[in-house]
């Protein structure tokens, strides 16, 4: 059911988080919304420098998201650098919806 949170980024993530009680889905959910928002922002600035530059942006976020959904499809919780550990923190609270 994790796994679900990844399939369209951030809405799916958002909806995840926002209707699940379950804090491993609640924790995707919100890494799921980061990526979806992170990603196109980068891509962004990687098209103001360079197509090199985006294509590889494009690439390591394919990369993140397909090692995201394939983890967690598996049963795995792979964390996000930086922002994993307040993903689950913020998951565990009931208030932060």
């Amino acid at each position: 059911m994790s796994a679900l949170a990844y399939v369209l980024p951030p809405l799916s993530g958002a909806v995840a988080y926002l209707k699940s009680s379950s804090p491993t889905v609640r924790f995707h959910g919100l890494q799921s919304v980061i990526l979806g928002v992170v990603w196109p922002i980068a891509l962004y600035v990687g098209s103001a420098i360079s197509r090199l530059a985006t294509n590889v942006v494009f690439a390591a976020g394919f990369l993140v998201w397909a090692v995201l959904l394939v983890t967690t499809a598996r049963g795995g919780a792979f964390r996000l650098p930086l922002v994993g550990s307040l993903c689950a923190r913020l998951a565990e609270t009931t208030d932060a919806r």
